[in-house]
């Protein structure tokens, strides 16, 4: 998740996975470009800011730590086997191409919770 995430996708899919069990029912029945039930337009735009800030920011620290691991593990991976050639590729992946992006490289889910990428059907 990105700032340029559009969270309207996000509610009903972690929704329909089960993922907001003990959440009030007005967030699990959110509908893209509506407003949860039992929210105004003013408290929509507090979960939905509040959500994206707390996601982008969990997504970016899990790059960071991810990334930081993996790079140690090839660097010891290296030092051990010093006649193999390793390294570590780390996309470049920007805002705009996290999942409900723009320009998404991360596919998410349809509705209907099936792939966005039309390849996996």
């Amino acid at each position: 998740m990105s700032q340029q995430s559009n969270v309207d996708f996000l509610l009903p899919m972690i929704g329909a996975l089960g993922l907001l069990a003990g959440v009030t029912t007005s967030l699990v029945s959110f509908i893209p470009g509506v407003a949860p039930i039992g929210f105004g337009p003013i408290g929509a735009g507090i979960i939905r800011r509040w959500l994206l800030d707390r996601l982008s920011s969990r997504s970016a620290t899990f790059a960071t730590t991810a990334n930081t691991a993996l790079a140690s593990a090839v660097r010891i991976t290296a030092a051990v086997n010093p006649t193999r050639r390793l390294a570590l590729a780390v996309p470049q992946f920007g805002p705009a191409n996290s999942i409900f992006a723009p320009d998404a490289l991360v596919y998410g889910v349809t509705p209907a919770l099936t792939a966005e990428d039309q390849s996996l059907h």
